[in-house]
Formats: C-alpha cells, structure tokens, sequence
C-alpha cells in the first residue's frame, strides 16, 4: 500500500499558527503526537502544534494515518465535512438510498458554492471538509452532511479544492443548521416512509439470504457478531445490523419487527422484552430515508455568478447587448496551454507514443505534478480507459514512468481496460464522475474501442464520426472536466491543414473542442494543437526512452533551424575544405532549395563564409582554433 498523498502546506497559514492539532491512525482515533497516547478533542492538553503534529506523522513508522484539526469554543472556526453520497454501511448495503444519490451530489455542490470557503477532500477522496469562521450551539447531521465549531476534529489533507482564504459565513451557517432541522442525536419518525408488506416473511428472509451480502445476514440471523467490521460485537450492534438489512428489502416495520423476534438473534430477553428498544432500533434503520434536506435558503444565496451552467438561462434568442454584459468564468486548463476543459482528440501514428503521452499527463494530474517536462498540472482524480491494454502492460509502464518505483503512485489515478461501447460507456463515466466529484480528467484510449458499433446504410460518414464523440463532449461539458479521446492518423500526410491528417471524416475534428496532432518527420516529432477555446499551438517534443516521457523543446521552426545549422557546421568542419551547396545538400540529407537559404542566412550571422564560385566554408577562427589546439597539444 503506498503511503497518502497529502499536502500538509496547502493548509491555510491561520489553522497551522494554532496549537489545536493532534495525528491518527487508520481507525480515524485522534493521538496526542507528543506523547502517542490517546487524544481528546475536548482537552487542549492532548493537543499539539502543527509542526509537531506533521513531524509525529512522518516519523512514526506507518502508525499514523495523517494529521487533524481540533475545532474549540475559542477559536472562530467551523467544519462541514460532506460525506460520500456512495459510501457503504458496516453491513455492507448503500449508506445512501441509490435514487438519492445523485440529488445529494448536486445538493453537495451547491453548499460548496454558496459558502466559498477553503475547501479540501477528505482522506477517501470522495468527501469534502468545507472550514469557514462561524459558531452552532451544537453539531448538526443529517444525510451525509455535517456541521461543528467544537469538540469535533476533522482530517486534514490540503488536497484543495477551492483555494479560497477562510470566510466568515454565520449566517449561512445558521440558514444550514435551520435546514438540516435536527442533532446527530435525534431520531426522527420515519412512519411517513413506511410500506405495507408486500412479500411474505419467507420470501424476505430468501431474499436477504440471497443477496450479495447474504452471508452476513445469515450469520446476524443467527447471532454471530465476527462477521461485524467494527470492534463493538455486542448484541445492541449486532440488532442493529440484522434490522438494517431487513429495513433495506422490506419497508414495513412491522415486518421487520415479525422477522427480527423470530431469528435467534431476536430471542434475547432485551429484545422480547423491551418495546421501546425494538422501535427505537427499528428507527435507526429507517433514519436513511428521511425527507431530503431542503436546502432552497443556501441556494438562494449562491452567487449568480458562481452557479454552474446548467444551459440557457431563458429560451429564445439572447441580444447581443445581453451577451456583452454577462461575466463567465476563465477556461481551465488541465494542461496549460494544451490540453484545456471539453473533448481533445489526440491523433497520430500508431506506435509514436501517443499512450505514454496521455499516462504521463494521467500520472501528472492525480498528483498535481508536471507532464510534459516542466508543465504544471492541477490535481485531481483521473479516469483511464486503457481500451488497448492489460493490467500487466499498465503495470509496467507505471514503474518505468516512476522511474522503476523512485516516485510514489498517486492514489487518484484510476484504470479500466474493459469498458462498455458507446451509449452505454457514456453513462458509465457519467456515473463514475458523480462518485469523483474533484475529478479532473477522463482519458479515452482509444475511441475505436469506445464509439458504438456502426449500422449500415443508417447513417452518413460524416454524422457517424460526429456523433461518435459528441455524447463524451457534452458530458465534458456538464460537468467541466477534460476529455482526452485517443485517436489516429491517416496514412497520407495533409498538405496543408494538420487536422486534415485525422482518420475518418472531418465529423470527428467538427464535434471535438480540441485537435492535436502528435507527428513525426525527418525533421523529429512536433504537437499540434487548435481549438475553440486555445490558442493555435506547435511545439518541437522529443521522446526520452530512458524515461518514457515526451518533453516540448519549443518552437520547432527555431528547434530545427539551430539542428540544421548545427549540421551544415559540423560537415564544413568535418570535411576540412570548401564545399558546394549541392555537397551540403547530400551530406546533411536536407532539400537543396533549403540549403541555400540557409547558407545565405549563416554567412549574414557570420557563422560560416562564402568563397569564390559560390562555394561555402568554416570562417577562419575555426582554423585558428583548431591549430591553436594542435599546437598546445604538440608542446
């Protein structure tokens, strides 16, 4: 398991100056880092500098997990950690109701933009911690949203995710806490999510039995608390999870009351007993299903100009007065300057490198590293379809990208090698995205192992390729991310225009956002890139086959000028004489019309001279230098 990719410094200046920190393990328990023993989130003795705190990390030996913050009555600071809408519970079914799932991202979001805060993911990845400056009385929760100014710790990380200073929101705050409407403590009647039974008490423990989980239910059933994930095996935790599993195939609790009384489990004398403990667990299990937060009040204050797009904002035609006055947002870059948010279709020769390319960019992404040589890349979570690949071949071109294991694997870098076609593979990203919601990247290699399989004589070429990637455009589109579809090239080369150069019609290049060409001359490898929304690019790269990395030299006319006239020199110095143009044309392997408009521009820059009868040589300080050195060498 390699180590966490944390980035303790991202952490704001003003939570760092306090002396509210303290490490823990992977059980989340906090420790007191200057002692290793237990810490308390309410006895500022236990805690510890952050220094120290970041110190008693590294040095433990793998003991702890990270580093947290201690939030305390004497201090103005307040969390709102945001769960993941996808997590599982101890018993293994979804924390969350699936058709729920997606309502909670979206409302996950909007607290993000309406509070505008610093903001980081939480150790998982998949959950937010949200620190603003504001005080409740006491700590909130309610589906997967939760909120505390005290006696809480909360992970930190410094995996950003909207670099913001610490803002003052208690208003927000109390709007928050009005409209989640309860204390973690509270259980809420759920009768109005109640259900008559509508299958029998046999085929309800069938199905339960049969279910992917079946195994546990079973061993609950019966009264065995090993197969519980957390240390409390006793038999209030054990009750607990029976009937969660049970709430979760029948909506009756009567029914789980009948089922839960007749298992071995249920013949405790607590539980035949005590009525009050049988409704009060049955309770629990239905928590879950309480009414969906109403956040309209923390909606109503987002900015207008921070919600996202979600389309015309009114039909019909807009004026362009209307137009000239609205504000948006600056185009974000995954790579800066080349690989920009929508659709990019990277084409080029089979075999150049284009998969190496798109992983160096992957592997610099998940870790917010460079790619390209020296390009730097904001992190996020990345999705690689290596539609072409095994996990064998992926697993070797990880360890030479790290340089054979020197550098550490991010954990936000995901891989598939087998992925359903296109309409089908559309919705799966689109679902994998709603689970990642700080991804940045999705990278598709290649999209003929992606597009839906062609009907004949249904569709016109040029409407096939269009609509090949356009459902990956739009979805890059709603959710702003970048998409990389890997592609080829034809075999004859454009004459004219680069993008002429992709396979296929021009249906491909006409729905893409971005077209770059990888390609290879006599003259080396240039990228070439054009957009809707970048600028024109083309850059001279070189593959490095020690590190498997493509690095951009610059501007290739310039690159290729200087390696040209780098080899006009080296012949005229080699060949110790007076050579034709015609001579120079053959022994560098370059067109003879390009030679001589070279020669003429080298002897202007004084870097060779011109003889009689239009010949060309080294001027004389290379002779003298070279007799200079034979005759230091003689002495």
């Amino acid at each position: 398991m390699t180590s966490p990719n944390w980035n303790f410094d991202n952490i704001p200046r003003e939570l760092r100056q306090l002396i509210q920190w303290v490490v823990w393990e992977p059980t989340k328990a906090p420790f007191n880092a200057k002692s290793g023993k237990p810490a308390s989130t309410t006895d500022p003795q236990t805690w510890c500098s952050f220094e120290q705190a970041v110190s008693a990390y590294h040095n433990g030996n793998g003991r702890f997990a990270g580093i947290g913050f201690v939030f305390s009555r004497q201090d103005p600071y307040c969390g709102i950690d945001l769960d993941d809408p996808f997590a599982l519970k101890e018993d293994g079914t979804p924390k969350f109701l699936s058709e729920k799932q997606a309502e909670m991202v979206a409302r996950h979001n909007s607290i993000v933009e309406a509070f505008d805060s610093y903001s980081e993911f939480s150790p998982s990845g998949k959950g937010v911690h949200i620190i603003i400056k504001a005080g409740v009385s006491s700590g909130h929760r309610r589906e997967a949203v939760e909120i505390y100014s005290s006696g809480r710790y909360f992970t930190m990380t410094g995996n950003v995710i909207r670099d913001h200073p610490i803002a003052d929101r208690q208003n927000l705050a109390n709007t928050l806490c009005q409209e989640m409407g309860r204390t973690g403590s509270t259980v809420e009647d759920a009768s109005q999510f109640s259900a008559t039974a509508d299958e029998t008490d046999d085929a309800i423990y069938n199905i339960a039995a049969a279910a992917s989980n079946g195994a546990k239910f079973v061993a609950l059933w019966n009264g065995d608390g090993s197969v519980l994930y957390s240390g409390d095996k006793s038999g209030s935790a054990i009750d607990q999870a029976l009937v969660n599993i049970l709430q979760f195939h029948t909506n009756d609790p009567a029914q789980v009351e009948r089922l839960w009384l007749a298992s071995p489990q249920g013949k405790r004398e607590k539980t035949q007993t005590r009525r009050d403990y049988r409704e009060r667990t049955i309770r629990l299990a239905f928590d879950q299903e309480l009414a969906p937060m109403d956040i309209s009040a923390i909606k109503a204050q987002i900015p207008q100009s921070a919600m996202p797009a979600a389309g015309p904002q009114k039909s019909g035609p807009i004026s362009a007065r209307e137009l000239a006055s609205m504000e948006f947002a600056a185009i974000k870059y995954v790579v800066p300057g080349i690989v920009a948010e929508g659709l990019s279709l990277l084409a080029g020769r089979p075999k150049l490198g284009k998969s190496w390319a798109c992983l160096d960019i992957a592997i610099a992404v998940a870790s917010g590293g460079n790619c390209f040589g020296d390009m730097p890349c904001e992190r996020g979570e990345v999705l690689y379809l290596a539609l072409e690949d095994n996990r064998r071949r992926l697993k070797s071109r990880l360890h030479k990208l790290s340089n054979h294991g020197a550098l550490e694997i991010p954990d936000g870098l995901f891989f598939e090698t087998e992925w359903p076609r296109d309409p089908e593979g559309v919705t799966r990203i689109r679902e994998w995205l709603s689970r990642y919601p700080g991804a940045k990247l999705v990278i598709v290699d290649v999209l003929a192992a992606f597009r839906g399989l062609k009907k004949p004589n249904q569709q016109q070429q040029y409407d096939a390729d269009y609509g090949a990637i356009k459902g990956l455009q739009t979805l890059a589109s709603e959710f702003g991310i970048a998409i990389i579809v890997v592609h080829h090239t034809r075999k004859a080369k454009a004459e004219v225009d680069p993008v002429e150069s992709v396979s296929g019609t021009l249906g491909l290049s006409g729905a893409a956002d971005t077209i770059i060409i990888l390609d290879r001359d006599t003259n080396g490898c240039t990228l070439y890139g054009r957009g809707r929304d970048i600028q024109e690019f083309e850059f001279a790269v070189q593959f490095d086959a020690e590190t498997c990395r493509w690095q951009l030299l610059g501007n290739p006319h310039e690159v290729r000028r200087s390696d040209e006239r780098t080899k006009i020199i080296e012949f005229l110095k080699s060949s110790g004489g007076v050579k034709s143009p015609k001579e120079i044309a053959y022994a560098t392997n370059m067109p003879s019309d390009n030679v001589r408009k070279l020669l003429g521009s080298m002897v202007e820059a004084g870097e060779i001279v011109k003889t009689a009868f239009g010949n060309y040589a080294c001027p004389p300080m290379w002779e003298t230098a070279s007799s200079k050195n034979q005759s230091r060498s003689s002495q």
